[in-house]
């Protein structure tokens, strides 16, 4: 990442952490209450495996972008 890029890459990544942060725990709890914890889990790992798959996608996409 080029220097003058990483202080916005961090205060983005600050601001979704905070975001996450405070969103996460009101929506888990509000799924636990219609469900039970293991749906809420799995919908945790669900998401998890997204994110993954996201990533991977966003640092092929880098790498192609790179070779051109």
């Amino acid at each position: 990442m080029e220097e003058q890029n990483q202080g916005t890459a961090l205060g983005t990544y600050s601001a979704f952490l905070d975001l996450a942060l405070g969103l996460t725990g009101p929506l888990a709890g509000w799924v636990a209450g219609f469900y039970d914890l293991a749906t809420l889990y799995l919908l945790a790992a669900i998401v998890v495996a997204l994110a993954f798959l996201l990533i991977f996608r966003v640092h092929r996409q880098q790498r192609l972008v790179a070779r051109e």
